[in-house]
């Protein structure tokens, strides 16, 4: 995480400083102090932190990281969703009870876009493609929501 931080604080000395490094899979605001507390210690140039919220206790404690000075946020609804659902999509055995359409998964979604609208931090939506047109029609102050790049070709071919 060191060298990470140290190798975004050179491109900041070399100008770009619309860089925003972002944590995956951070549970809590002491989480992200710690990597801040890093970041003062080891780095030049204060680095601007984004978070993955890809846990049900990131949900819990947006408000709290949002406090603690992020730039923004990326739902990560994959991880997210076999998070609130405890399965595993890879696991033939269990993956038939993943379903990112579920209201768990929903209202979470809802709760993160929010707190995100309502304190002015951007959130970023990651999803498969077959859930696009979902989210779009279910959640409200969705601003900006992103597919892999294999997905999206397949919009194509």
């Amino acid at each position: 995480l060191i060298a990470e931080l140290q190798a975004i604080d050179i491109l900041y000395d070399k100008g770009y400083r619309n860089v925003v490094f972002s944590l995956p899979f951070i549970n809590d605001a002491d989480e992200l102090t710690k990597v801040k507390k890093m970041v003062k210690k080891y780095c030049k140039n204060d680095i601007k932190l984004g978070i993955f919220i890809e846990t049900p206790s990131a949900i819990n404690e947006f408000n709290y990281m949002i406090d603690s000075g992020i730039e923004c946020a990326y739902i990560g609804t994959k991880d997210l969703t076999q998070m609130i659902l405890a399965c595993d999509r890879g696991n033939k055995l269990v993956s038939h009870i993943y379903n990112s359409k579920k209201r768990a998964v929903l209202s979470s979604l809802q709760t993160i876009l929010s707190v995100g609208n309502k304190r002015n931090t951007p959130v970023f939506l990651f999803s498969l493609l077959d859930d696009v047109y979902f989210y779009l029609e279910h959640l409200k102050g969705l601003k900006s929501l992103s597919i892999c790049t294999s997905e999206y070709l397949q919009l194509f071919y």
